[in-house]
């Protein structure tokens, strides 16, 4: 019984840093012939989110987007 406690809180413990991790992130947005990489650096990937969203503008919101990858 003690052992499945530790393994339950190792696995919550692992869950949590994975999700909580602050990373490099890369927001790739489509022109009309080109990928033009944008880097998003130490952040949580849903702050990446919104950064990359702000790109959806101009010539990049008539070509396809951006999107995080």
């Amino acid at each position: 019984m003690q052992n499945n406690k530790l393994v339950l809180l190792g696995i919550i413990f692992l869950g949590f840093l994975f999700t909580s991790c602050k990373r490099n992130w890369v927001c790739e947005c489509q022109t009309t012939s080109t990928v033009v990489p944008v880097d998003i650096i130490n952040t949580h990937k849903e702050e990446a989110k919104i950064a990359c969203d702000k790109y959806n503008f101009g010539i990049y919101a008539q070509s396809g987007g951006c999107k995080l990858k």
